[in-house]
């Protein structure tokens, strides 16, 4: 190895150098949402963001009103 570490640094390093190549497949990426999935997955996300846009809206104005 070409690195000038030492004491456990160089022992870490050692033991972490791959040997050889990988048996095993390359994992696989998941099948692509279908369009139900997908249509209900957006709009959950949408009915998130403005449940907490409309928290958000509400502390600010509790804010004010606190502050006159």
């Amino acid at each position: 190895m070409a690195c000038p570490a030492k004491g456990l640094v160089k022992k870490f390093m050692m033991e972490s150098l791959v040997k050889s190549p990988s048996d095993t497949n390359p994992s696989r990426m998941p099948p692509p949402y279908d369009p139900a999935s997908l249509h209900t997955m957006l709009r959950t996300r949408e009915d998130l963001v403005k449940r907490v846009n409309a928290w958000e809206k509400k502390f600010w104005e509790n804010q004010q009103q606190e502050n006159k």
